[in-house]
């Protein structure tokens, strides 16, 4: 059952009974101010167990120990959190680490998510056969919400929509971090001023070298096939051992490209990403907007009010 209760007038316990229901697989709560945490209090006792989405917003009065209640929806596919002041990094970690399916996660307009201060010690815990080999241990000390955003990309290998618009504490190691996860297809970064070109430098050299050498083999390959046709078609007297040698280079060739391909669509950051909004990123210059459009499956890439992208990066972007 989805239940809408956005901007409703029911209280903590008449949520709680809703909460309760086992055929419940999502719900609306979003404008649903007065609500406290004890209203998340039954998602401990039943584990969640069915409940797939869950929206969040603009509930002001839901804290820390309501978004770790969060923790215990394991079959969490949805989950909205935008403007919910008392999400902090601790809960967000939290439920990175116990809610390995999520999908889509909306963490806009959040100004308690930080970069700053707290040092912690991350459990080594994978979600899904994805994540076998992961050791997010070794990166601490780190600030926490690195650790949540790193925990986010390795135990959510689901994760498709990210948005963390207006996170004005967010820096590019945050973004860096969380642009690792593996199936990430739509990111929304807009209105963080804080962001630069460098958020995105160390997760497209990979992506830029791996195109150039693509470019190279391909090149390549165009030559060996143009002389192989033209030998067929009798360009010069048959040869067959020469024939033979050409096909080998075309055969190597042909395979090396298919593995340069297969490098970039399954292991590389960002290698799937489809749409990234850098609406009023006051720093992001024509070097991120070359880079950003190079991306093998890149459709959409809003840039409203960023000042310092100018006619060199169009002329890039249409080469």
């Amino acid at each position: 059952m989805d239940l809408n209760l956005a901007n409703s007038k029911l209280g903590d316990e008449g949520v709680a009974v809703f909460l309760s229901m086992s055929q419940l697989s999502s719900i609306n709560l979003r404008g649903c101010r007065h609500l406290t945490d004890a209203a998340l209090s039954p998602l401990q006792e039943y584990s969640g167990s069915q409940l797939t989405a869950v929206d969040l917003g603009q509930c002001d009065n839901i804290n820390e120990a309501g978004f770790r209640r969060l923790s215990y929806c394991g079959n969490l596919t949805t989950l909205l959190a935008a403007q919910c002041q008392g999400l902090h990094d601790a809960s967000l970690l939290s439920i990175a680490q116990n809610c390995g399916l999520l999908r889509t996660l909306d963490l806009s307009w959040n100004q308690e998510i930080t970069d700053e201060g707290t040092t912690c010690t991350p459990p080594n815990r994978t979600c899904g056969q994805t994540c076998a080999d992961a050791a997010i241990v070794t990166l601490t000390p780190l600030p926490l919400l690195l650790i949540g955003l790193f925990s986010i990309a390795v135990s959510c290998p689901w994760l498709a929509h990210l948005n963390l618009s207006r996170c004005p504490r967010l820096t590019n190691e945050g973004v860096s971090a969380v642009c690792t996860a593996p199936r990430l297809t739509t990111i929304d970064l807009s209105r963080n001023k804080a962001i630069t070109d460098d958020a995105f430098t160390v997760l497209l050299n990979p992506i830029r070298r791996n195109l150039i050498h693509q470019e190279e083999v391909r090149s390549e390959l165009n030559k060996v096939n143009g002389q192989l046709d033209y030998i067929i078609k009798g360009g010069e007297a048959a040869d067959r051992v020469c024939i033979e040698i050409y096909r080998m280079k075309e055969a190597q060739l042909t395979a090396q490209l298919e593995k340069l391909q297969e490098v970039e669509v399954q292991t590389l950051a960002l290698s799937v990403l489809q749409s990234v909004d850098l609406s009023f990123c006051m720093s992001i210059t024509d070097q991120a907007v070359r880079d950003i459009t190079r991306l093998p499956m890149i459709s959409s890439l809003f840039l409203e009010h960023c000042p310092h992208v100018t006619d060199i990066s169009a002329s890039a972007a249409s080469r």
